[in-house]
Formats: C-alpha cells, structure tokens, sequence
C-alpha cells in the first residue's frame, strides 16, 4: 500500500492536535477542581468521558448535579456531532433553562492554541468562553457565561 506524504502529515498534524487539546481540556479542569469541581470529572475525563451539570434545587440551595454526556442520549449526540463540525473539544457542558429556552452551554477547547493561556485566566475568574446550543430551537453561537461552582458542579450565573 503507497500513502500519500501530505495525507499522511495532515493525519498526524490532527492525531498531535487532538492529544494537545485533550491535555488542555485537563489542565482547565484542573483549574476547576481548585474551585470545587468535583474531583470525578477529571478522573473520567481521562478515561475519555466528559460530564455537565444541572442546576438542581436541593435543601434549599441551588446545586450543580454532575452527569456525564454518555448518560444522555440527545446530548451526547448532539455534543459528538458539534465536535466534528466545529473542530473543537468539549471538556465540561453547563445544562440551563431560560427565557429563550434549554441550553446546554459546552465548554470547549479550540485547536487555536495560542488563545489557551488567555482562556485558563479567564476560566480562574469564573467566566468561560461557550458554545450555546439551545435544545428547543435547535441552533447555537459562541458566546461567553459567568459560573460558579455549587456544591461539586457548576452553574451559571449569567
């Protein structure tokens, strides 16, 4: 079998790619255990399992409930296939209901490298840059969000 040189940097150029973006997607979860995050979430997420959370009322308090994607069908589906169109890496997901109706607000890591260190800071002071997707409408755009962690999962707050 003869491989095409050019095919086959562009392969490994993606494969290189794919593994930065995965240890960076560990490094702001990192970021987010220092803040409260559950500690589980980074264990799965190096077993190849991303999660989100529900805010949840409980006891008076308003709670980040941590799922992971695989236990969502409809998410997870729709997760995976935002992935391959937009060419980036989800690393946490923040479900949320409003006016405009269901979200889920994907944390994502881009192949943009150079714009990492700038999202780690930001991620330190409770916002992060997202990619929402209404559920209801069935449409999305990049957007940035306020959170904050609520008992082991985090929520927005605006």
């Amino acid at each position: 079998m003869r491989y095409n040189w050019l095919t086959y940097n562009k392969k490994t150029e993606a494969v290189i790619m794919q593994k930065k973006m995965v240890a960076e997607g560990k490094r702001r979860i990192e970021i987010l255990q220092d803040m409260g995050l559950w500690d589980e979430v980074l264990e799965l997420w190096e077993k190849g399992t991303a999660c989100f959370s529900k805010p949840m009322e409980m006891f008076g308090q308003v709670t980040g409930v941590t799922f992971t994607f695989n236990e969502d069908e409809e998410l997870k589906a729709i997760k995976e296939s935002l992935e391959k169109e937009k060419d980036f890496i989800v690393y946490y997901g923040i479900y949320d209901e409003t006016i405009f109706g269901r979200m889920i607000l994907f944390m994502q890591i881009s192949s943009c490298e150079e714009d990492w260190g700038m999202e780690r800071n930001t991620i330190k002071n409770g916002y992060a840059d997202v990619y929402c997707y209404n559920l209801d409408e069935r449409c999305g755009e990049y957007g940035s969000i306020g959170f904050k962690v609520a008992n082991g999962g985090l929520i927005r707050t605006e």
